[in-house]
């Protein structure tokens, strides 16, 4: 969901995070939904934080990453590490339209705000060989090979 809060983690670490997601429940999906820009969050490492995209997970209108599907300009993020993370995109997922936003950090936002330490993508599933995952930056790319 939309987090407002304040989390002001005095140098500790949140680690040992699995989040999946399997339908169309939630569009702005990652460890936070959306990071409005009421948030502060400062002096916290996010640590081991997996995010899966499943098959049959909603794609078009959504945003994705690891930390958050949508970060605001607005939101205060000071000292915050998202390290040893990955997200796992399914291969059997289908992105038929190009409404979607994918980002190791945040799909939609300024990812620069918070350093990531070996935060990877790669493709799981049946047959992961089909997704071909380019990242440039933040930013995912996606393109399925039959």
């Amino acid at each position: 969901g939309n987090f407002a809060g304040r989390i002001e983690g005095n140098g500790h670490v949140i680690r040992n995070v699995n989040i999946e997601q399997r339908n169309s429940a939630k569009t702005n999906v990652g460890l936070f939904g959306t990071i409005t820009e009421k948030a502060v969050i400062s002096d916290v490492t996010f640590e081991n934080v997996t995010f899966t995209i499943k098959k049959g997970a909603m794609k078009m209108g959504s945003s994705f990453g690891i930390l958050c599907g949508t970060l605001s300009e607005k939101a205060t993020i000071k000292d915050v590490v998202l390290k040893d993370s990955d997200l796992l995109i399914d291969s059997g997922c289908y992105f038929g339209t190009d409404d979607y936003a994918i980002g190791l950090v945040c799909g939609i936002g300024k990812s620069e705000v918070v350093k990531a330490e070996d935060v990877t993508c790669s493709a799981t599933g049946d047959k992961p060989s089909r997704v071909k995952i380019t990242a440039d930056g933040n930013t995912i790319t996606l393109e399925f090979v039959d």
